[in-house]
């Protein structure tokens, strides 16, 4: 893993890489505050708060690390605001290839004062010697990354749907691809469904609420393998809903969220959802499905399930709650009982060692 070099203070992201079994250094180049420092002891590397700090940190060379890095290295920046004089000051001086994410949203601005805005955001970071990709939304900043990544597995030779399916079939306690072990993840899936209605009350009594699962396929399709409402009848003879994993139009909520990479909440019809959706993509959407016959769901909530493989985070699928109350999931704080009911559930079916609790982080 690349090294990452940090203004933050706090020692999280070794949390993280250490979880993911990652090397690479984290640098902090404005000092450290450890979570667990008592206050009893003295810092060994204090953090730079105050202003004197600022114009003392280039003399005692903190950024020469990150000033290396920025001649002999291709940079990406992500959520920098370039607050720090010296920071600007490095970069334009020292940058050989430097890139940012800069997350711009519109709030109430109109389609041309955005444009202006973001014209005048991108002349300022060129003139710091930046190439920038602008995105309106920090739920956006996971798909670009995922995209990113993929992209360079692609480059190099991989294929990230191949290592998700081999990781689904190589972690799973009973395979879902049969009746047999298809039926305990219907088991654990109807417990599911049944610990949602106790902590969420916008689906407390809620006879339509379902939860279920697609696994990961070598071709790039999410295959829907398994719900808690399934039977073996329906297991055998109904054809498997198939979704293009990389497609980013929103053939199902599942298929959407593990394109984008986003952790969704949203009416199929509401504004959060058509936000993440292109009008015409969403319109032709659900054209086709009324043609069908097959309006949209009323609501669907779902996550990536991403467990551990060869050292690496891998997506196996997804996992969804789906509910014929158009409110179903609107309510933020039943999002996160709701989601950690769906990890608890994939930690049930998957093997311990593999299990990244809370899922992407």
């Amino acid at each position: 893993m690349p090294d990452v070099f940090t203004s933050n203070y706090d020692d999280l992201l070794e949390d993280a890489k250490k979880a993911l079994g990652r090397s690479g250094r984290v640098r902090h180049f404005h000092g450290r505050l450890p979570q667990k420092w008592t206050g009893t002891t003295r810092l060994s590397d204090p953090p730079v708060v105050t202003s004197r700090d600022y114009m003392a940190a280039e003399e005692r060379k903190r950024y020469d690390r990150l000033a290396g890095a920025l001649q002999d290295k291709t940079v990406l920046l992500v959520g920098f605001s370039l607050s720090d004089p010296n920071l600007a000051r490095i970069i334009r001086s020292q940058a050989r290839d430097c890139r940012a994410i800069l997350v711009a949203s519109p709030a109430n601005l109109s389609r041309g004062e955005q444009a202006l805005r973001l014209d005048l955001l991108r002349r300022y970071w060129h003139g710091l010697k930046i190439d920038v990709t602008a995105i309106e939304a920090h739920e956006e900043l996971p798909a670009f990354l995922l995209a990113l990544r993929r992209e360079i597995g692609i480059r190099q030779g991989q294929r990230l749907p191949q290592v998700g399916e081999d990781a689904l079939v190589k972690s799973v306690i009973q395979s879902p691809f049969g009746w047999t072990g298809a039926r305990d993840w219907r088991s654990r899936l109807r417990g599911a469904v049944a610990v949602a209605k106790t902590v969420a009350p916008a689906v407390s009594g809620d006879t339509s609420l379902r939860a279920g699962f697609y696994g990961i396929e070598a071709s790039g399709d999410l295959v829907h393998l398994v719900s808690s409402a399934q039977s073996q009848r329906g297991f055998r003879t109904q054809p498997r809903r198939r979704l293009l994993a990389d497609d980013p139009r929103p053939w199902g909520a599942a298929g959407y969220a593990f394109a984008s990479g986003a952790q969704i909440a949203s009416p199929a019809s509401g504004a959060a959802f058509d936000r993440n959706v292109p009008e015409v993509q969403l319109l032709a959407w659900q054209g086709e499905r009324a043609v069908q016959k097959r309006l949209p769901a009323s609501a669907v909530l779902c996550t990536p399930a991403w467990i551990r493989y060869r050292r690496s985070l891998v997506c196996i699928g997804i996992l969804y709650f789906s509910s014929r109350r158009g409110a179903a999931f609107e309510r933020l704080d039943d999002d996160d009982e709701l989601r950690f009911v769906l990890q608890y559930t994939l930690a049930a079916m998957i093997r311990p060692e593999r299990v990244i609790e809370g899922g992407m982080a």
